[in-house]
């Protein structure tokens, strides 16, 4: 395995302390580029891997929006969705943090194993899996738990029923994490999930991504105060 990554277990003063209350907390992380990264506020951008042109423009908004106010952006180093926010965030100078589905000594998919080495210089990889790990099609559930975990939020950009970012946004909640739907995708009567999720607690339906920072914070503070986040309210101020 390369130098560069480093071995953190639960003792290591980098571990990322808000896992530790994650039902399928890893015993080990696998951390290429800086392990600081994963203790800073981070929301997780996710979504298809065969998006609209819309949905990759709003992907590319969203980790700039995000970036701009101070999140790590956060993926999965798919194709689709992932690729545009890691690259977005990247290209503007913002950190971004892969959290994979493969060892950190493998890169899946392969199209992005340039992507993964300039996100290991610039930001932070991240793996559960050790470097002998055979890569199974559930791994990729357990990054995106892990994903969810490492996150103060997600948000899924455009997805299919049943897909990757829509099981994502379910462990969010999971983990009482906070949960960003865009009105793009409520709005789309092809597709169901958005309208399951819409009326949950901790679910925020956006209409810009300018808006994601700003109710995130908000619903934060709130929480920090007294009470659950007021929702509605915040919805109210969108439209």
């Amino acid at each position: 395995m390369d130098d560069s990554v480093a071995i953190l277990g639960w003792e290591s003063p980098h571990w990322p302390r808000q896992v530790d209350s994650f039902a399928f907390r890893p015993r080990f992380l696998y951390v290429q580029g800086n392990v600081g990264l994963l203790s800073q506020c981070a929301v997780s951008v996710i979504g298809t891997r065969s998006p609209s042109l819309e949905g990759k423009q709003l992907a590319l908004n969203t980790a700039q929006s995000l970036g701009k106010a101070g999140y790590v952006v956060a993926s999965g180093l798919a194709l689709g969705i992932d690729g545009v926010a890691h690259k977005a965030a990247l290209a503007a100078g913002y950190p971004t943090i892969a959290v994979i589905g493969t060892p950190i000594n493998a890169c899946y998919p392969p199209e992005h194993r340039a992507l993964q080495q300039e996100i290991a210089k610039a930001g932070a990889v991240v793996s559960r899996f050790s470097p002998a790990t055979v890569t199974q099609k559930w791994h990729f559930l357990l990054r995106n738990r892990l994903m969810s975990a490492l996150s103060d939020a997600s948000v899924v950009v455009e997805d299919r029923d049943g897909g990757g970012a829509v099981r994502q946004a379910a462990f969010a909640l999971e983990q009482k994490k906070y949960l960003f739907i865009y009105q793009s995708s409520v709005d789309n009567h092809s597709v169901l999930w958005p309208r399951q999720f819409a009326n949950q607690s901790r679910v925020f339906i956006i209409k810009k991504s300018q808006d994601l920072p700003r109710v995130l914070n908000q619903a934060k503070k709130t929480r920090e105060g007294v009470g659950k986040p007021r929702q509605k309210a915040v919805q109210l101020d969108l439209f």
